[in-house]
């Protein structure tokens, strides 16, 4: 009977095969509630897409590690183990979200333009095919815990290499399009270009976190890597929370997004709105005819100044 409870986590575990610990749970329950506070005390001040997603995406892994603290104290519970490891997978894709959020903000201020707009068709495609599949995945591997569950079928591994394979795919492809970016559009600036670092380091610690996870995924149950712990710890929760630090406190809060690029942002959006609703040429033009119109009527009203002018002193000269 001892062994049981080991058998029923094992058959519920989706990335690794080892019992949780309520102690890492805890740790993490409390440095991913502490990012949540940092992520809405941002979007109360600041009041921008990206940490919409950021919250969410805390506030996500703050229930995971709860419920995975209540499941190492009832081991036996299939439910808790489903429910961790449905919050496991399924909400990883707000993550994957808010880094094409960042993505698309920094073409706004590189290009200085409308960022998709300005962009060639395949590249605007893209960008918005790679935003659909990120939730996708998400579904892929949440199906895969729901049939665990109810039927034991053998698609599951399937489903879960899937999904694994899918986010892996996606964040190399972001890495692939900043670079393109970055040298397409690049004009040498060396703070734009700084801001093109942070995307390949937030990519970067989603990639350490993925490539452990596919691993695992196609892992056979008996391989070594599912009897430590720690390994979950260290190359999937620990990148996480680096990057919502980083993405929170550091690098948004105080330097990727200064007041001139609010502006250039801001302008950018606005005309990026306009071209969208087809008045972004008649503004131009209605401003030039209103302009040559002004110009006009000062000539005008200076040419009758000057007549009557002339009438005075012809008039002077008589008398």
């Amino acid at each position: 009977m001892p062994s049981q409870p080991s058998q029923l986590s094992t058959s519920v575990v989706l990335y690794y095969s080892t019992i949780p610990s309520l102690i890492f749970s805890i740790c993490f329950v409390t440095l991913f509630a502490a990012t949540s506070l940092l992520h809405l005390n941002k979007l109360i001040k600041l009041k921008r897409t990206i940490y919409v997603y950021l919250l969410l995406f805390s506030l996500l892994r703050t229930c995971l590690f709860a419920f995975r603290a209540a499941w190492s104290q009832k081991l036996d519970s299939v439910i808790l183990g489903v429910t961790s490891n449905v919050l496991l997978s399924g909400g990883f894709f707000v993550i994957i979200e808010a880094l094409y959020i960042l993505l698309t903000d920094w073409l706004f201020i590189l290009i200085g333009g409308t960022s998709e707009a300005s962009l060639s068709t395949c590249e605007g495609y893209l960008i918005k095919v790679l935003k659909i599949f990120s939730p996708s995945f998400s579904i892929i591997g949440i199906m895969g815990e729901i049939l665990e569950f109810d039927t034991h079928i053998a698609l599951v591994p399937l489903l879960r290499q899937i999904s694994s394979l899918g986010f892996l795919c996606l964040v190399i492809i972001y890495i692939i399009l900043v670079t393109h970016f970055a040298i397409k559009y690049g004009d040498g600036a060396i703070r734009k270009q700084l801001k093109a670092l942070v995307l390949f380091i937030s990519a970067a610690l989603l990639l350490i976190e993925l490539i452990y996870r596919t691993f695992i995924s196609f892992a056979n149950e008996s391989n070594p890597v599912n009897d430590y712990e720690w390994a979950f710890y260290v190359f999937e929760c620990i990148p996480e929370i680096i990057l919502l630090i980083t993405l929170g406190g550091v690098i948004l809060g105080e330097w990727f997004y200064c007041v001139e690029d609010d502006n250039e942002l801001m302008i950018a959006q606005q005309l990026a709105k306009l071209q969208e609703k087809g008045k972004f040429n008649s503004c131009l033009f209605k401003n030039n005819v209103r302009r040559e119109e002004s110009t006009q009527e000062k000539k005008d009203v200076g040419k009758t100044n000057s007549i009557v002018i002339d009438m005075n002193n012809s008039t002077h000269e008589q008398v």
